[in-house]
């Protein structure tokens, strides 16, 4: 699995343990991958919200109790907005953490969520020109569009598959040269 720098995977196995649902979907790993890029999780300070992009806009998330139908008292957690915090089309306004990223990272991000829920699609124009220049950014954008495929489960399974006989090979040559006499 390629990841820009440690950084980014580390970040990523952090994200992980956040959102444990992304080892067996690919749309939340996918978000976790981009979520955990360096450049966005340094800016969040690694604080996604319940989603891996809450973040994003301006909305908050709440706690409050409430009385189900059967009478029983439920904690619900839920996000939620303010008008202040809306556009004229009464769509949330992006938050001061996105707006803190620069062009390149934002596109990262609007792809990350794209394959994540189907949001803020970008064009194939503002990607090409996005990332022309970008080699290891074209790489990000591949990596994604391989996990949300769903190539990366088989290409990690290829990868162990070759590490386990790669770890009997060199088991067999340290006991044939532990027999081999002097």
């Amino acid at each position: 699995m390629y990841f820009f720098n440690n950084d980014h995977k580390e970040n990523y196995e952090r994200l992980l343990i956040k959102f444990p649902k992304a080892k067996s979907n690919k749309e939340y790993q996918v978000a976790v991958y981009c979520v955990a890029f360096p450049n966005i999780y340094n800016v969040i300070k690694g604080e996604t919200g319940r989603y891996p992009f809450v973040w994003m806009h301006r909305w908050k998330e709440v706690k409050y109790t409430k009385v189900d139908e059967d009478g029983i008292e439920c904690t619900v957690l839920d996000i939620e907005y303010h008008e202040g915090d809306c556009d004229e089309e009464g769509n949330p306004k992006l938050s001061d953490y996105y707006l803190e990223l620069n062009d390149i990272d934002q596109l990262v991000v609007r792809i990350g969520q794209s394959l994540y829920n189907g949001n803020s699609t970008p064009s194939l124009y503002d990607i090409a020109v996005g990332f022309s220049y970008q080699k290891r950014y074209w790489k990000l954008f591949d990596q994604m569009i391989q996990i949300r495929r769903g190539e990366i489960e088989e290409a990690i399974e290829k990868e162990i598959k070759f590490e386990k006989q790669l770890e009997i090979m060199q088991k067999k040559i340290r006991i044939k040269n532990s027999r081999v006499p002097l």
